[in-house]
C-alpha cells in the first residue's frame, strides 16, 4: 500500500521533487509506469558512479559526514533489523 502511494506522490509532489534537484541535484521524478516502479529486478552496475562505499550498523553518521548539508535523514529501506 505504501508503494503506491509514493508513486502517485511523485506525480502529485513535482514540485517537491523541484525543488530538491535545484537543493541536491539529481533527478526531476520517475516517469515510467507503475509496473517498472514496483519491479527490483533491474541491476544497475553502478562502479563507475560510486566513489565511497561504507558498511555500518548506523551509517547516518558516516553519511552525514560524507553529504554534509545535504544529506537528509532518510528511514533506511530495507528497514534494519
Amino acid at each position: 500500500r505504501t508503494l503506491n502511494i509514493f508513486y502517485a506522490l511523485s506525480f502529485l509532489l513535482a514540485p517537491d521533487m523541484l525543488l530538491g534537484r535545484a537543493s541536491h541535484g539529481g533527478p526531476v521524478g520517475f516517469f515510467h509506469s507503475y509496473a517498472r516502479y514496483r519491479d527490483f529486478s533491474i541491476v544497475m552496475d553502478t562502479r563507475e558512479r560510486l566513489n565511497a562505499v561504507f558498511e555500518a550498523e548506523n551509517p547516518s553518521e558516516l553519511l552525514a559526514g560524507l553529504f554534509t548539508p545535504r544529506y537528509s535523514r532518510k528511514m533506511a529501506w530495507p528497514p534494519l533489523e
